[in-house]
């Protein structure tokens, strides 16, 4: 179930000469996550079908896991940790 149905950039096809960076599909899959969060947490808890409910739980553990990535990202940036920007 997606409140947002076909949220975040378009698939890129052979012909496609606009290249979409990594940043940008990272923003567009957040913002997406962002935006179906707020349409189902607009549906009061008692009135949401267990599916609602579900998608709710994972898309709040997906947004975490990507502030948490990001957090870290900026510590190492912050450190300027070259190994860790290497490994990448």
């Amino acid at each position: 179930m997606t409140a947002f149905p076909g949220a975040g950039p378009p698939p890129r096809t052979g012909d496609d000469f606009s290249p979409v960076s990594d940043e940008l599909r990272l923003f567009a899959s957040i913002e997406g996550l962002c935006g179906e969060e707020e349409a189902l947490l607009s549906i009061p808890a008692r009135e949401r079908t267990p599916e609602q409910a579900s998608r709710l739980r994972a898309i709040a553990e997906e947004l975490d896991r990507a502030w948490s990535k990001l957090r870290e990202r900026a510590d190492r940036l912050g450190r300027g940790d070259d190994a860790a920007r290497a490994s990448r």
